[in-house]
């Protein structure tokens, strides 16, 4: 019998020395493990901060060109408005200055040289006196109209004249001296 009890001592403890060792083993491997799964995390937070900081130069990027295409379609619509405005026929109007007869200053010929009736915004501003005024003029086609000093805008030399109508391009005008 006791040799059966020292038989299975010797049996036992390599038993536990093989439980120990790989116990051992396991918690090497476990460690080994951790500490690659710490060094990936590690890893993968660096790589992450770096996206993010990326992410917001790529966004700072977007705005400035966002920023940048807003001041190109704005300086496109101003460009096509004036080209528009170039691309318009001359207005079909010719302005000339006459002694007025009666009364002081200037009367101002408006003569439609067009085949049909147009009308004109008409702005007339004196520079001198700060004084402006506005009217809308029907131009028959081949036909004068006179404004002076019996029309309530006797023309001095200096004064500016502009005509308007959105078929045309706009004529402006300055009161010769006498």
């Amino acid at each position: 019998m006791s040799n059966t009890h020292s038989g299975s001592q010797p049996q036992n403890t390599r038993g536990w020395m093989i439980a120990v060792a790989l116990a051992g083993l396991i918690a090497v491997t476990l460690g080994v493990f951790g500490a690659t799964k710490a060094t990936e995390a590690k890893s993968l937070a660096q790589s992450l901060a770096a996206a993010q900081q990326q992410v917001a130069q790529t966004e700072a990027r977007l705005r400035d060109s966002e920023s940048k295409l807003a001041a190109a379609t704005e300086q496109l619509k101003l460009n096509e408005g004036q080209l528009a405005e170039v691309s318009k026929p001359d207005l079909p109007v010719s302005v000339s200055f006459r002694a007025a007869l009666m009364g002081s200053g200037l009367v101002a010929i408006f003569k439609n040289n067009g085949t049909k009736a147009i009308e004109v915004a008409a702005e007339f501003t004196s520079t001198a006196t700060g004084t402006k005024r506005s009217a809308n003029l029907v131009l028959e086609p081949n036909l004068a109209r006179q404004i002076g000093h019996a029309e309530g805008w006797p023309f001095a030399a200096g004064q500016h004249i502009r005509l308007t109508n959105n078929q045309f391009r706009p004529a402006e005008y300055e009161v010769p001296g006498t």
